[in-house]
């Protein structure tokens, strides 16, 4: 498998892994990143092969096993259809919802790392402004122009 680019929800399904430990080790391993232009999510550049991608991984909630049922009518094979129906259309529900929980999961982290720099800046600014900041005159000084400070 060749090197890809996916979001790091996708990657973490992949790595079996959380959000928060594919973006670690993409800093750690500086992998290339941009952002998706039709979706806004930032993607990573990885080698799966060289990761130990799982194949055939699932959902931690769903279990992968066949079970057989014994069917005795076509009522009761009928129904049986509409089940498996409705349990992969959950499934699939399930997996695209733990998605987009592990994506903003991701995103929350992010914007916590913007906030914490947006801070610093600030009370840098804050400590500039300080120490530029003048004393006010007195009202002596601004009615007569005496340099009484």
């Amino acid at each position: 498998m060749a090197e890809q680019w996916m979001t790091y929800a996708e990657a973490a399904t992949a790595l079996g892994v959380g959000v928060q430990a594919v973006q670690k080790r993409a800093r750690r391993n500086n992998w290339s990143k941009r952002i998706d232009n039709e979706t806004g999510k930032a993607k990573v550049l990885i080698d799966p092969e060289a990761l130990g991608v799982r194949a055939g991984t699932t959902s931690s909630h769903v279990p992968a096993k066949e079970t057989s049922v014994p069917v005795q009518s076509e009522e009761d094979q009928q129904r049986l259809r509409e089940l498996e129906l409705g349990n992969a259309t959950l499934t699939a529900k399930l997996e695209a919802t733990e998605g987009m929980v592990t994506e903003l999961r991701g995103r929350i982290e992010e914007l916590r790392e913007d906030q914490k720099e947006s801070r610093e800046v600030i009370a840098g600014l804050l400590k500039v402004l300080e120490a530029e900041r003048q004393p006010p005159r007195s009202w002596w000084s601004s009615l007569f122009g005496g340099g009484g400070r």
